[in-house]
């Protein structure tokens, strides 16, 4: 709008041609240097910024019609270049809106030219002043624009229910604005010690519908939700690394079940399957609860499942928002059987992995964890783990504030210096100080907890429940989660993101655009398919059953009219004379009202076409009936030569009449007399 103000006003500043050509070209050499430069070489982003800087030269400039259906167009590659670069559902609001201010466009358009076509004849009334055209912002030209704006999108959205989905998509973006920045806490990796402080994005990562037996499932404490995505097992004293273990691709036939080793469920266990939507998180992790039996990877391109760690992972981080399902056992007879790995025994090139440290881990340190495991005398895996545990929750704390430590070992800096620090600290310490007295243990990164959304009934994980914690190796228990991280400080920092019900609705109307439209795909498809066969079904069945209705009360009623002892009766004498009478009457209403509303058709039709000619309708009347005898007026004939011409061909009987007529419509279009004298002259 501010554009279109500083470009309409009176005294505007006004391009010349030379002038918006050496913009443009300039503006050519500004996105080809903008793209060149670009680490990412996305170009979808290099041509949105071409299009709004060549329309604001446009809006500038000196526009005649060809300018403004330029700029139309424009507008419409703005849009699709749009749908690529966007997903959320303010781009859904934005085309509604965007839709009807296009047909409008297009109205104006035509209305412009038909004006121009008015003003060109110099049509005018008896005033001298020009008639124009018809009265536009009629109610009749609402309501028609109003009924083609609902059919253009009653036309669009069955186009695009019905019409046939694509395997893949005809353009793929690979580095689509649609990727996000990768935030620490889920990462293939996770540096200590080099970053500041970390930015709380509140912006939802995943929507998790929770179902069990087919109903949904909402049997567990949201902020203890863990959404297990990577293990990090390497540490280099600064760094930690995921392991690079053995992982197996999943071809096209296993993809649509892909089921977890040692996943073996059985009566009485609580199986949840998890429907996730997924964002662009710039890594290949997948996430889902601990204990997974089962992966519906129908909607994933190209995954592999990682043996060593039990986990799932892209082979290529997607770009675009995707949907999967897990089923994962919560509690049951099956939930401590069923490891993340592929093994019963740790092997011992596992263990001596999972036992790793770096020279950098001072004595300090591995002397620390012996004192405060010694302390209590634990002798087990399992008591070693829940000491050290207990003591970083009881003598750290939680911040998410932290002080770059460059040159100093971060987990020593952080157990004696700082003693503050975000969950990746606590953590990392943890895993060290297990290995430093003999228990094998690694570092997991995913999400903690989740907000509730009682409209649409399913978990929002957010940027902001990013979080890492500990498994430890527990002999025939196998893998065993614990968090070292304080719960009570944590929550108190999870607490500040209010969840209110206008944010709930935004949420639930932004997932069931991408749920429904953005990842609308074949399977959605037959589904509809499925759904409209049993519509039809339905309608058949109940069509069918009504037409048999009516044919038992035919029956019935021929059955009791021309029945002789009804007939000869006289209560079916009353009954034949009343419809025969009512009959009649019916038949004479029926005849005057469609010959009275044909004739009010016909008139309405009259005046319709004489008020789209114009005060001279009687002229163009009269040229329809010489054409119908074969004179044509041509463009360089006047009227009075035609008039003279007519006149030769249909004899002197036509003389009075096309002279007559011809002379009216000169004296109305010149203005010498006024429209009520023409009429009677007419």
């Amino acid at each position: 709008p501010l554009c279109w103000y500083l470009a309409e006003r009176r005294g505007r500043v006004v391009f010349s041609p030379r002038t918006s050509l050496m913009l443009v070209l300039g503006v050519v050499g500004f996105v080809v240097v903008e793209y060149l430069l670009s680490r990412t070489g996305d170009w979808i982003v290099s041509l949105a910024h071409f299009l709004i800087l060549v329309q604001l030269v446009k809006l500038f400039g000196r526009k005649t019609r060809h300018d403004y259906w330029q700029m139309y167009l424009i507008s419409l590659v703005h849009i699709s270049v749009a749908s690529v670069v966007t997903s959320d559902f303010v781009f859904a609001v934005g085309l509604t809106a965007y839709s009807g201010v296009m047909l409008w466009t297009l109205i104006l358009f035509h209305f412009r030219g038909h004006l121009a076509t008015c003003v060109s004849v110099g049509e005018t009334n008896g005033d001298g002043q020009g008639t124009g055209m018809p009265t536009v912002l009629s109610r009749r030209f609402v309501v028609i624009i109003f009924l083609v704006l609902v059919c253009f999108w009653v036309g669009n959205v069955l186009f695009f229910v019905f019409s046939p989905r694509l395997k893949r998509p005809l353009v793929s973006f690979a580095h689509s604005a649609l990727s996000r920045a990768t935030l620490s806490g889920y990462g293939g990796n996770m540096r200590l010690g080099g970053m500041g402080e970390i930015l709380e994005n509140t912006a939802p990562v995943m929507h998790v519908t929770l179902t069990r037996d087919g109903t949904t499932y909402q049997g567990l404490d949201a902020p203890e939700l863990e959404w297990r995505g990577t293990t990090l097992q390497y540490y280099d004293g600064q760094t930690w690394r995921e392991s690079d273990g053995s992982s197996k691709a999943l071809s096209r036939g296993e993809k649509r079940r892909v089921p977890v080793r040692n996943a073996i469920t059985v009566r009485g266990d609580v199986v949840v399957t998890q429907s996730i939507l997924l964002e662009p998180t710039g890594q290949p992790a997948l996430f889902a609860l601990s204990k997974v039996a089962l992966l519906d990877g129908t909607h994933l391109s190209d995954c592999e499942y990682r043996g060593v760690d039990g986990t799932f992972r892209l082979i290529r981080p997607a770009v675009q928002p995707l949907r999967y399902e897990v089923q994962s056992v919560l509690e049951g007879p099956s939930f401590m059987s069923i490891g993340l790995n592929d093994y019963t025994t740790l092997p011992d090139d596992l263990r001596r992995s999972y036992l790793q440290l770096p020279e950098r881990v001072s004595a300090r340190v591995r002397d620390f964890a012996r004192q405060v495991t010694s302390a209590a005398g634990p002798t087990t895996s399992a008591d070693k783990a829940r000491v050290i545990e207990d003591y970083l929750r009881a003598n750290l704390t939680y911040t998410l504030k932290m002080e770059a430590s460059p040159g100093v070992e971060p987990i020593e800096h952080f157990l004696f210096t700082r003693k503050k620090g975000h969950c990746e600290y606590f953590a990392a310490s943890m895993v060290v100080l297990l290995r430093s007295v003999g228990v094998p243990a690694r570092v997991v990164t995913g999400f903690k907890g989740a907000q509730w959304n009682d409209i649409g009934k399913w978990y929002v994980v957010r940027h902001s429940d990013a979080h890492a914690w500990v498994e430890a190796w527990i002999g025939k228990e196998g893998w065993v989660s614990y968090d070292p991280t304080p719960p009570g400080q944590r929550s108190l920092a999870q607490g500040a993101n209010a969840f209110t019900w206008l944010a709930r609705w935004k949420d639930y109307l932004y997932s069931r655009w991408m749920l429904n439209v953005y990842q609308y795909d074949r399977q959605q498809q037959e589904q509809v398919y499925k759904q409209a066969n049993s519509l039809t079904a339905k309608m058949r069945r109940y069509v069918t059953e009504f037409g048999a209705w009516v044919r038992r009360l035919t029956r019935q009623a021929r059955a009791a009219i021309f029945d002789p002892a009804f007939l000869t009766s006289a209560y079916g004498i009353v009954v034949l004379v009343v419809t025969l009478v009512v009959s009649a009457v019916l038949g004479v209403v029926i005849y005057f009202a469609g010959r009275w509303g044909l004739r009010r058709l016909a008139a309405r039709w009259r005046r319709r076409r004489r008020s789209s000619t114009g005060s001279t309708w009687f002229y163009v009347e009269m040229l329809k009936l010489l054409r119908r005898r074969g004179l044509r007026r041509t463009p360089a004939a006047t009227p009075y030569e035609f008039a003279r011409l007519a006149v030769e061909k249909l004899g002197p009987q036509a003389a009075p009449s096309v002279h007559g007529i011809t002379e009216a419509f000169c004296r109305l279009r010149y203005g010498e007399i006024g429209r009520a004298s023409c009429r009677e002259r007419v």
